[in-house]
């Protein structure tokens, strides 16, 4: 999720831009007092000599001020003057309050006036606001779970009071006089009401009670069903703030159909909700975000695949309209690169420019490998997508009236222009904020996405009907504006802007965008649509150490999908595309192995580096590196196990961990791909050394992530006896230890020199007589460690439970109960069935528990509910036989929920029993 766990790093990035300075462009600064701008106030910041840097002079008792605009929070913020500017220093736990300089023709300027500590450098500040007035600042500090006011930011800036809020708070808006402070509590689901005079919580919105109906049938409210992730609040301008309305986005999608037992509707059976709530009495209601029906890339045999808007990232008001940026979702598959059944040589011979001749058997995009085949890389672009969904919020009751897949609009802009079909072309991967021209809202506004996985910011141009008219500018052209300042930089300039989570625009033509890997601001000149002073209008927010270097590098390898990482270097996807924050999408894919839920990958490693987790949810990977087929399959990239690192970034460069030094292999279960990777080279592989760190880097940043907060609204006493229900239940024989499950690693991965190829697992076997038959991946009391070696059904055997979870679902969820186990041809049954000797899944970590629906490894109930129903006898029942029944079940349902729903890191672990009749590791 966040460096909660580790430090900070000092790196950088790239070539500098020569640009003219401000003032050409096709987004100039008109008069900010026109209608949509921001109207000069007596305290405007203005000093004697005309400039608005520092503080202002007659600053005094705070009086609250209309804001001339709508309220939502980012990691950035600018004050209604534009003289202050107040950044979310997310992995250091600091807060940062700039004064902004505007000189006469020249670019803005940042100086740093105070970096202020608001918990401590795990506490992660997530979110800002600035009140109407300007002299004070609000942040949404999630780890901590508080709100922390920020004092004379137009003075002397010093932390001011707090208050605890709910579970992880990822966002904060304002009312229009700012009197009171809108807090999202992501794991609650809840919003707190806080007085932001007197700091205090005055009441809580609950969200639970309006999103249950829409995911269970007679479902009750309780904690944790809703997950409000961003916020914004109206302003209609007059005096009285309880005629506003407070919108907040639902981060994930919610079900509306069940799976059509050929999985043919699985991008369309999902809707994106927004929640719509009346400022005057709190009542709430939702606002439907429908999927896309086309998402405007052939997929397969050119057949139609959709998606649906999930990971809903940020709202914003414009007018009448309301703009949300969300990950459209595209599950059925085939995903990523595929390869016909049958091989198709590339007559112009392995990595050539043979890529027509591919086409011509008939696929969509294919591209010639090295390995003298052709492959289709079309549908790596019908796997996730920037979506953007425009809202009337005026009509009634408001509705969506359009969406738009970013990266089709970008994509058509490119090929009209001609663009060079390699890393020239960037797409907004994970957009993830939205900020307008001021100037131009009230006709045509002008938009400005942030985009976390490109390292860029994309202008949109729109009509007086939420439209989008244009992407790109023309007036000077430019398809996105670099905040790295070159294409396949480096991490050695400290001007590089690296993974933006937000920016805000201001009336003087400049926009600020906060990099969070970099830990700077990057001032934006909307004239030139480039980062200004050539590159060099670049503020630090907050330092960096060399001990945060691998770590930080990892992040930002995970985050982005530029170079290597994924198709041509262009942005089609990332490792966050599902795995936001680190955690889980609470997405089914059909991969290649069956339909698979997101995991979560908190639960990968122990926080002292102690316990790994087998991953997957069949136990299929022991190294993070064993993901370079992932990186390579599902985003198209090239990866960073190669032979050679230098320009231009090529398939031709990978290493072929299943061949490279046979008969040895380093793939899946095989060796050690972690060792395959190391730039070292201490297999000796003969091609190597050139191969880079990144998997090493990747590996430092996923130790760093932590599991969500447990949720705070739930019942003490209920948690209590709900630990009490687990282990009667005797669910640690699954789900105990430092990781919440017994699918552990347990051996030493190590070169091929000290193994056979398969290391000896499929000739090692266990035998525990005592164990229930019920629950053995064999259906018997003896097998091997591994089974199904170097096939499609490979797997640890050892490591898999049988809890009849196999093609069983909620009736909402699956047609009838039952659910398409198919894999990504969505022809072939998916192991977990008995295919290759193995019955059933890996336990997965209980850590995130909190924010995952759907659950089990296809997603097949709903909810925690839905999970202890009957139609799930067996998982709950297996090793108690009559768990669940009679006259307590009710209230025991209840309780094992609260505890369940109260689990991450703090929560003392409860340990597995040894192996037999109560379950425990089998694998050892």
């Amino acid at each position: 999720m966040k460096l909660a766990r580790a430090l900070g790093l000092g790196f950088s990035l790239a070539a500098a831009m020569s640009a003219p300075l401000a003032g050409c462009g096709d987004d100039d600064a008109v008069n900010p007092a026109l209608d949509g701008g921001l109207e000069a106030a007596p305290n405007d910041g203005a000093q004697p000599d005309g400039s608005t840097d520092g503080p202002r002079q007659d600053s005094g008792p705070h009086v609250p001020v209309l804001a001339k605009t709508p309220s939502n929070g980012s990691s950035i913020a600018l004050s209604a003057d534009e003289s202050r500017l107040v950044v979310a220093n997310r992995d250091k736990g600091s807060v940062t309050v700039f004064s902004v300089a505007y000189p006469a023709g020249a670019a803005a300027s940042l100086t740093k006036l105070a970096e202020i500590d608001v918990g401590g450098i795990a506490s992660e500040p997530w979110q800002v606001a600035i009140d109407p007035r300007g002299d004070r600042a609000f942040v949404a500090v999630r780890q901590a779970q508080k709100l922390v006011r920020i004092d004379g930011i137009d003075t002397t800036p010093v932390k001011g009071p707090e208050i605890g809020v709910g579970s992880e708070p990822t966002a904060v808006a304002l009312s229009p006089f700012g009197r009171r402070a809108y807090v999202a509590n992501f794991v609650d689901g809840t919003v707190s009401v806080v007085d932001t005079e007197r700091m205090s919580v005055d009441k809580t919105i609950d969200l639970n009670k309006t999103i249950a109906p829409l995911i269970g049938t007679g479902l009750a409210a309780r904690p944790s069903l809703a997950h409000p992730r961003s916020l914004a609040v109206s302003n209609n301008g007059n005096d009285d703030e309880t005629d506003e309305t407070l919108y907040a986005t639902e981060f994930y999608a919610v079900r509306t159909d069940p799976e059509a037992a050929d999985g043919s509707n699985a991008d369309f059976s999902k809707r994106g909700v927004v929640y719509r709530v009346s400022l005057e009495d709190d009542s709430a209601t939702t606002i439907d975000l429908g999927p896309l029906t086309d998402i405007m890339f052939p997929d397969r045999a050119d057949s139609t695949a959709g998606c649906f808007p999930n990971a809903l990232q940020s709202i914003s008001l414009a007018g009448k309209y309301a703009y949300v940026l969300s990950v459209c979702a595209s599950p059925r598959g085939p995903l990523g690169v595929q390869i016909p059944a049958a091989a198709v040589a590339c007559p112009s011979g392995p990595g050539t420019a043979g890529n027509a001749e591919c086409n011509a058997t008939g696929m969509q995009e294919g591209v010639c490998q090295p390995n003298d085949t052709c492959i289709d890389v079309a549908p790596v672009k019908t796997t996730t997508a920037p979506l953007l969904t425009v809202i009337d919020t005026a009509a009634d009751p408001p509705a969506e009236i359009s969406s738009a897949n970013l990266n089709q609009r970008w994509f058509a802009r490119y090929v009209s222009t001609n663009v060079n079909n390699d890393a020239s072309r960037r797409l907004p991967l994970l957009a993830n904020d939205l900020t307008f021209v001021p100037s131009t809202i009230a006709t045509t506004p002008i938009g400005y996405v942030t985009a976390n996985g490109s390292n860029a910011a994309f202008r949109l141009a729109f009509n007086a009907a939420g439209a989008i008219t244009a992407v790109g500018s023309n007036t000077p052209v430019k398809d996105f504006i670099d905040l790295t300042n070159g294409q396949n930089a480096d991490l050695a300039n400290a001007k590089h802007g690296l993974l933006p989570t937000g920016a805000v625009a201001g009336s003087k033509n400049f926009m600020f965008v906060a990099n969070d890997v970099s830990r700077n601001v990057s001032v934006v000149d909307l004239g030139i649509q480039a980062v200004a002073s050539a590159g060099q209008a670049v503020f630090e927010s907050s330092a960096k150490t060399p001990a945060e270097a691998s770590t930080l590098r990892g992040k930002l390898f995970f985050n982005t999908g530029l170079g290597r990482w994924s198709l041509r270097g262009q942005g089609w996807g990332a490792c966050q595309s599902c795995h936001p924050d680190g955690l889980s999408d609470n997405v089914t894919w059909y991969f290649g192995r069956g339909p698979r839920q997101s995991t979560s990958l908190d639960g990968s490693f122990s926080a002292d580096g102690a316990v790994q987790r087998l991953f997957n949810w069949s136990a299929i990977f022991d190294d993070v590196a064993d993901f370079e087929g992932n990186t390579r399959g599902t985003s198209g990239g090239v990866g960073a196990i190669v032979s050679s690192t230098t320009a231009p970034i090529s398939n031709a460069q990978r290493l072929d961990q299943a061949n490279a030094l046979a008969p040895a292999r380093h793939d899946g279960l095989n060796g050690s791909s972690t060792l395959f990777a190391d730039k070292t080279n201490p297999l000796g592989i003969p091609s190597a050394g050139s191969q880079l760190d990144d998997w090493k880097d990747i590996e430092a940043y996923i130790k760093t992530i932590r599991a969500p907060r447990g949720a705070r609204n739930v019942d003490a006493a209920k948690v209590s006896a709900g630990k009490v229900v687990f282990q009667t239940a005797k669910c640690q024989g699954c789900h105990g230890g430092k990781l919440w499950t017994t699918s552990e690693l347990f051996y030493a991965r190590a070169a091929a020199n000290a193994f056979t190829v398969t290391e000896g697992l499929s000739s090692s076997a266990w035998s525990e007589p005592n164990l229930p038959v019920s629950i053995s991946p064999t259906g018997a009391t003896t097998g091997t460690m591994r089974a199904a070696e170097n096939t499609g059904n490979d797997t640890l055997l050892c490591a898999i439970r049988n809890v009849g979870t196999f093609g069983i679902a909620e009736a909402a969820v699956g047609a009838g109960g039952a659910f398409p186990e198919l894999r990504q041809d969505m022809t072939t049954v998916a192991q977990g069935g008995g295919a290759g000797g193995a019955t059933g899944f890996s336990p997965p970590s209980l850590l995130g528990l909190v924010l995952a629906g759907p659950l089990l490894h296809g997603g097949q109930a709903r909810t925690l509910e839905a999970l202890f129903s009957d139609a799930f006898a067996t998982h709950h029942r297996a090793l108690a036989a009559n768990f669940l029944i009679g006259g307590t079940a009710a209230a025991e349902r209840e309780q094992l929920i609260h505890f369940l729903l109260s689990i991450d890191d703090s929560t003392p672990v409860i340990a597995p029993p040894a192996v037999g009749a109560e379950g425990g590791k089998l694998c050892k």
